[in-house]
């Protein structure tokens, strides 16, 4: 029987003892009403986390502590051992990256209890030190509150109604659960911060390292949620280089039964159709691990068609003839230009507005370093989770002949 008013806190540790030192310095740990269990697991190389704990405990004596080192794995897995040792009536969780801010965990137990629901999660809002720190929380995340899984507080005895973490996957661990946590359980976040977060990279290379690497632990999270929605894009790209060029594979086309007219106009329809729908579905139902793969490959596939319909617009439609009418002198290059414009103002300027960055911090100039930022973050995601879905896609399948024989 779980503890009455407990808080069993879960905190995964993964070579980053150090973190863990701030976290605790910002952990209030006086309550009248409620008592604390900290319950660190250490799947890390290190052998300083343990030292810490106890250092830590010697001058908070109240506070029960358990310790529980494991061989290197994921967090999912770590907060799945943590949960299954807790004692608490409330189970919350941290990360050694996330610092609790004010009266947390016990406002939200306190949520809990007036509102009667089961779950409230992290309100998580990312601090910035640096210039370029300021840069990178302007073009990624704002000032706005992000709802996470570290700060989150749950009853015990609702965890039973929703799976555990997802224990194979790096990325997209949290997002899973959160979400069927909406569809099962009565949950809130709430619009005050809980959670901060103040370890963003601090220059552009490990950025760029933490941007990619994470890229390709989602992509391997959406293919391990999502196979059937893998396939069919990949389907769909590769219809891409086929259809097209269907016509002309036809022996005597013009005249061969299995001659369409107008295919590539037909397939263009098609997908921007499908696009339209699929955005709606997106849109209006809830988001699992893995929806996003099918609408990226349609946006991919349409990007891909409307460049090429651009690149060959002179010559189809206006047959190279500079005194037609629809004749665009250099519209390749307006094209690209155009393109790259409309991302450096939406990524430095749009979006950051939306997520409540001032006009004082983006004007005059700075708004071009976060739109020309953004771009790049986005241009670096695409290989990794393009690779990182094949490769992923290519172990699954090898799982699933494993398994049959």
């Amino acid at each position: 029987m779980p503890t009455e008013n407990l808080i069993s806190i879960v905190i995964p540790v993964f070579n980053d003892s150090d973190d863990l030192k701030e976290l605790f310095s910002k952990l209030s740990l006086r309550n009248n009403s409620y008592s604390i269990e900290i319950i660190v697991v250490d799947s890390s190389h290190e052998i300083e986390a343990e030292d810490i704990i106890k250092n830590f405990i010697k001058n908070n004596e109240e506070i029960n502590y358990k310790y529980i080192s494991h061989d290197p794995c994921y967090a999912g897995k770590s907060m799945n051992l943590g949960i299954k040792s807790a004692e608490g009536e409330y189970i919350a969780f941290l990360d050694t990256k996330t610092n609790p801010v004010g009266e947390w965990p016990y406002n939200y137990v306190e949520l809990l209890k007036s509102r009667k629901i089961d779950v409230v999660f992290g309100s998580t809002k990312y601090e910035a030190q640096t210039k370029f720190q300021k840069i990178l929380k302007a073009s990624s995340y704002g000032q706005i509150f992000h709802e996470t899984v570290p700060g989150s507080v749950i009853k015990r005895g609702k965890l039973q109604k929703i799976n555990s973490f997802k224990e194979n996957i790096r990325a997209s661990y949290d997002l899973v659960w959160r979400n069927e946590a909406k569809e099962k359980l009565h949950w809130f976040k709430p619009e005050f911060q809980s959670i901060e977060y103040s370890s963003l990279p601090k220059n552009l290379l490990e950025t760029i390292k933490k941007y990619f690497i994470y890229s390709l632990h989602t992509a391997n999270s959406d293919v391990q949620l999502g196979v059937k929605q893998t396939y069919l894009s990949l389907l769909l790209i590769l219809s891409l280089f086929l259809v097209p060029r269907w016509n002309y594979l036809l022996t005597d086309w013009d005249t061969h039964p299995l001659y369409v007219a107008d295919i590539t106009k037909i397939f263009l329809f098609s997908i921007l159709l499908l696009l339209g729908i699929t955005i709606l579905i997106n849109r209006f139902t809830p988001k699992r691990g893995g929806d996003k793969i099918l609408l990226n490959s349609l946006k991919f596939i349409t990007f891909l068609l409307v460049s090429l319909a651009v690149y060959r617009w002179n010559a189809v439609i206006a047959s190279w003839m500079e005194s037609a009418v629809l004749y665009v002198p250099h519209v390749t290059k307006i094209y690209l230009g155009s393109l790259i414009l409309a991302s450096i103002a939406y990524r430095g300027f749009l979006l950051p507005i939306k997520r409540e960055e001032s006009y004082g911090f983006l004007f005059p100039y700075r708004w071009i370093k976060i739109g020309l930022l953004g771009l790049l973050l986005d241009l670096i995601k695409l290989p990794g989770y393009t690779l990182g879905a094949f490769i992923s896609l290519f172990r699954e399948s090898i799982n699933i002949r494993s398994k049959s024989r």
